[in-house]
């Protein structure tokens, strides 16, 4: 499998790092619970890197091809 580039990695981690991070302070201003709001970061992290990861590994591709 081919690795993603540091362009598409830094899109990846920021992703990553926003959405996990608004997703934690939502839950934890909701139930006021750290748990909660960590165990909200870990999950929606886990799953927006693995859709963001192949999704910019798709797009990579296609630029590659197009060169």
């Amino acid at each position: 499998m081919n690795q993603l580039n540091s362009k598409y990695k830094q899109i990846l981690w920021a992703n990553v790092v926003i959405l996990g991070a608004g997703v934690g302070y939502l839950v934890f201003k909701k139930w006021g619970n750290v748990g909660y709001a960590v165990g909200a970061v870990a999950a929606i992290g886990t799953l927006e890197y693995a859709v963001m990861y192949f999704s910019l590994l798709r797009k990579q591709r296609k630029e590659e091809e197009r060169k």
